[in-house]
């Protein structure tokens, strides 16, 4: 009886090990030659036909710093193909220009996407069936395409960097606004003021995500220290350039 139930409960797991359909596949770094990153880790697919949204991909690993300059902005491309579902198409952005943690020389950085979720891809509304070739087999990539230095000189494709410089003035511009507000108003409205705003930047959301169980003082304390961070890095940088606007104060 014992052995009736073990051996059930075998097939229930392994059933459920192989009709979810997850697939690790370790990262290929195809970063052209004399990149000053490298990259590895693994992506992981999971098919879920019980799910709404069946398909799910999910990218970890590290990132080092082959040069001998600071890295503030890293821009990467992961891609698969050989899945039996979507591949996936996702471009990695990470800017350290608020925060005092650069990726040094010789150092790496671990990274970690969010999941990344698709739905069965349609026609006219109806499932498009799996067109897999047997003979493929699963491949993940990673390219970096873009970096900046701390002294501000940049590697790669400018037009693929051009996004997250453009967040990181908004970003600028809205820091001086909140810096208004707690000098005028306090902790307290600074905290009010964030907890009613949507589509918060990357970086404001990060810490209002760190602050978010503890007192007013502790978002006014991230919001100097971005501040400061952000004025370092473009004293490094010269600061003279209008990408970057005139330093925080």
């Amino acid at each position: 009886m014992r052995s009736a139930a073990a051996l059930s409960l075998a097939i229930q797991l392994t059933c459920s090990a192989i009709c979810s359909g997850q697939i690790k596949m370790r990262l290929q770094d195809i970063s052209v030659k004399g990149s000053p990153l490298h990259v590895s880790g693994a992506m992981l697919f999971e098919d879920d036909a019980s799910k709404a949204v069946r398909y799910s991909y999910q990218v970890e690993g590290s990132i080092a710093n082959m040069s001998g300059r600071g890295v503030v902005l890293v821009v990467i491309h992961f891609a698969s193909s050989g899945v039996n579902g979507p591949s996936l198409d996702y471009t990695y952005q990470n800017d350290d220009f608020f925060s005092s943690d650069i990726l040094q020389p010789g150092k790496d950085e671990r990274f970690h996407s969010s999941p990344l979720r698709f739905g069965a891809p349609t026609v006219n509304g109806h499932p498009v069936p799996d067109d897999l070739d047997a003979r493929s087999a699963p491949v993940a990539t990673a390219q970096a395409m873009f970096v900046q230095f701390i002294d501000g000189s940049t590697w790669g494709d400018a037009d693929l960097g051009r996004e997250p410089l453009v967040v990181r003035n908004q970003t600028l511009t809205e820091l001086r606004r909140l810096q208004r507000v707690l000098a005028q108003e306090g902790e307290q409205a600074l905290k009010n003021e964030l907890s009613k705003s949507e589509n918060l930047l990357p970086c404001i959301s990060a810490v209002m995500d760190i602050c978010s169980d503890k007192a007013a003082s502790c978002l006014a304390a991230g919001l100097r220290s971005m501040i400061e961070a952000a004025r370092q890095h473009q004293i490094d940088m010269k600061a003279k350039s209008a990408l970057f606007g005139d330093v925080v104060r």
